[in-house]
Formats: C-alpha cells, sequence, structure tokens
C-alpha cells in the first residue's frame, strides 16, 4: 500500500507536528495528582458516566480522602 499524493503531501507536515507534540507535551514532568492544586472538571454524557463512574471513584477517591 502506497500513500496517495495529498498523503505524500502531508508526511514532512505532520512528521513536524508529531516532533513538536513529542518535544512539548509527552517529554513534560509527570503529573502527580496527590501533590497538585489544580482542579479539574469531567463531562461525560450519562452512558460514558455509567462507564466510567466507578473506575473514575477508584482512581480518584482515595486522593480525595487524603
Amino acid at each position: 500500500m502506497a500513500p496517495t499524493p495529498v498523503g505524500e503531501r502531508l508526511i514532512e507536515g505532520v512528521a513536524r507536528v508529531l516532533a513538536m507534540v513529542q518535544q512539548e507535551i509527552w517529554s513534560a514532568k509527570s503529573f502527580d495528582a496527590t501533590t497538585t492544586a489544580s482542579t479539574f472538571s469531567v463531562c461525560l454524557s450519562d452512558m460514558r458516566m455509567d462507564v466510567f463512574s466507578i473506575d473514575l471513584q477508584d482512581n480518584v477517591s482515595p486522593c480525595l480522602n487524603d
């Protein structure tokens, strides 16, 4: 399988963008939820909330109880 002409033209630009993301975002200092002073809001549809609420409670609640 070969890229289309449009895909060929996008290769360099996409490679630069991915390199920037790697450098600026993924290599940033790791996040420690136990020491942050930030407030986060989570917005999900009702259906997704049913799916994710258990994981959120298991992962966030221990930090809130400290």
